[in-house]
């Protein structure tokens, strides 16, 4: 069961023992969700999922099969979606000596692997940090080179982590003593740089605007030692497309009402960031947004079941394989009246949902997306695009099923 974090640790021994090295790293390969849990929505949130069983594991069920393990890495990768997030490391604190991760979604292809050993292999003897460098370059340059819509991809220092933290919560601190400050916090939501899921902003952007915006000198004040803090632990931070140049390498949690709600919450509050006694005097990030929530009104989301899928598949005219490329689009619903199309080709993980491979990827003459047993409630639109002929093929007849 690749979704078991026995399985996890298992393995992690097993690499140990078979393959004995001065130094580890491992990569987490699969959907991410940042965060997230199941307990929301579905099977599709968490880091690693697994398809036979039906099982995913959270981002606490992760840190205890590595934790479990014993061994130390000098460098964790996620090759998943959404997982560079103050969260998220802070649940590895003490496991591994650097980080690399995505705030955005990642494109289908995921990291370039041949470029990342390739350099590995040139040079064996380079440090972490030099190695968690070489995963962020790599991937921004292959991506620039191979569009794919905006990306982001950067490297933090584990041994910076317990200094940001402690900017953060001296930061919720003085949101919560400022009273005027919830306004400018509501304003930052709508004018700072966020991702597929909108409740994660950037938390340099995000202090940023706090520095311009807030009234309060102690906001202003905690705010910019955030921004520093930020920017002492991510070593590397690239990003593709001007939708995400705003991006500085990790994002923290920051939903409006309409974002979230009690089950999320809850989940939230599970975290080992928020839930060790190490904050007792200043509080964790977690109960400001509970004060921040509480004082902000605007209701929740609506929600509705899910559990349904679209599949396109094509074939040339005479009902043979055909290796065209066509692509599925599917527009969902952001809760607050708007929305965004996604596509497999755009990442494999979206809010509501999760894609396939996309096809210039498996080379499969299909793609599908499939929706959480939980959606945000409005219209689900799709269209298939032409997106240009193959060897064979320079038309497709398709056929869409819902």
């Amino acid at each position: 069961d690749m979704a078991s974090a026995a399985a996890l640790t298992d393995f992690i021994a097993w690499a140990k023992t078979t393959y004995p090295a001065q130094h580890y790293a491992l990569v987490i390969w699969d959907h991410g969700a940042g965060w997230k849990a199941k307990k929301l929505s579905s099977v599709f949130r968490g880091a690693v999922q697994d398809e036979t069983s039906g099982h995913f594991m959270s981002l606490p069920d992760l840190a205890k099969g590595v934790r479990d393990s014993g061994v130390h890495f000098d460098v964790i990768n996620f090759d998943a979606c959404l997982m560079a997030m103050y969260e998220v490391a802070y649940e590895f604190n003490g496991l591994t000596d650097y980080m690399a991760f995505w705030e955005q979604p990642e494109p289908g292809e995921g990291d370039p692997y041949d470029p990342i050993l390739g350099a590995l292999g040139a040079n064996p003897l380079m440090t972490a940090q030099d190695l968690a460098s070489t995963i962020v370059d790599k991937y921004d340059q292959f991506y620039t080179t191979n569009d794919r819509g905006g990306t982001t991809k950067s490297a933090v220092d584990m041994s910076k982590l317990a200094a940001l933290d402690t900017k953060l919560l001296a930061l919720a601190a003085a949101l919560k003593n400022d009273g005027a400050s919830s306004a400018v916090v509501l304003q930052a939501e709508s004018n700072t740089q966020e991702y597929s899921y909108p409740s994660n902003h950037d938390l340099w952007d995000f202090s940023d605007y706090l520095v311009n915006s807030a009234a309060g000198a102690a906001v202003k004040t905690a705010a910019a030692d955030v921004k520093t803090a930020v920017t002492t632990m991510v070593v590397d931070n690239q990003t593709n497309g001007t939708d995400m140049a705003h991006s500085h390498g990790l994002a923290v949690y920051l939903p409006s009402a309409s974002e979230t709600n009690a089950q999320e919450l809850a989940d939230y509050a599970l975290l080992a960031s928020n839930t060790t006694t190490r904050a007792a005097a200043a509080g964790t990030w977690g109960s400001y947004l509970e004060t921040l929530l509480t004082g902000s009104g605007g209701g929740t989301a609506t929600y509705d079941a899910g559990n349904f899928g679209f599949y396109a598949s094509w074939t040339n005219s005479s009902d043979q394989p055909c290796d065209a490329d066509l692509d599925l689009y599917v527009w969902e619903p952001d809760g607050a009246g708007g929305g965004e199309w996604y596509a497999p080709y755009r990442g494999q993980t979206s809010p509501s949902g999760c894609f396939s491979p996309d096809s210039s990827v498996s080379g499969k003459s299909e793609e599908y997306y499939l929706a959480n047993q939980q959606v945000l409630a409005g219209h689900y639109y799709l269209m298939v695009n032409f997106y240009g002929s193959g060897g064979s093929c320079s038309q497709a007849k398709a056929r869409l099923y819902y």
